[in-house]
């Protein structure tokens, strides 16, 4: 049985959102990809070169299972559709639009566009609208060429180089470090290697 989206949400940091709402978002977010050959990769590529590849030990045939791709932009869509604009970070920061589009500006507050819109994703914000402590201190070291889902995925992962109290099995997301109040440079040089 497949849990509700509204529990998959939830579990992944993401408030309830209204199907529709994310459907929306989804469907901005594979207007924007571009065309890949996906699905029925083989049928596009001539006899010669599928014999090239196979020969290679690639194999073309498609396997059942999840399909990453869809995964990824389902994540994405969910990403979008929580993101915050300038205006509304501000608000929620207690803070002037410039003053919002200066953080942008210096990496301190972590933003992407999407087209012509330039989003703040809501994952660097406590539940009382500040930002999690420490969160200006690695996104100013994150790659900015780092897709938003690679960034999610990467806060949101425990980390075998994070771990509470000396003990090695206490790992913890970046995230999780973070908002415990933990010294934001360790994340800030895990940032760096990504």
């Amino acid at each position: 049985m497949t849990p509700p989206v509204e529990r998959l949400l939830a579990s992944r940091g993401l408030r309830e959102t209204d199907p529709q709402v994310l459907n929306g978002a989804l469907a901005a977010v594979l207007d924007g990809m571009e065309p890949l050959a996906y699905g029925d990769a083989p049928g596009g590529l001539p006899a010669a070169e599928q014999a090239v590849l196979r020969a290679g030990g690639l194999d073309l045939e498609p396997r059942p299972g999840p399909d990453p791709l869809a995964m990824t932009a389902v994540k994405y869509a969910a990403i979008v559709e929580r993101s915050l604009t300038s205006r509304e970070a501000g608000e929620r920061l207690g803070l002037a639009g410039g003053r919002v589009r200066q953080l942008i500006a210096d990496r301190s507050l972590y933003s992407f566009l999407m087209g012509s819109r330039r989003l703040i994703p809501e994952f660097q914000f406590l539940p009382d609208d500040g930002l999690i402590p420490n969160i200006a201190v690695v996104n100013r070291v994150l790659n900015p060429r780092l897709h938003p889902v690679e960034v999610f995925n990467w806060l949101y992962a425990r980390n075998a180089d994070l771990f509470r109290d000396e003990d090695l099995d206490a790992t913890v997301s970046p995230l999780d470090w973070l908002k415990a109040g933990y010294d934001g440079s360790r994340v800030a040089l895990l940032a760096r290697r990504l």
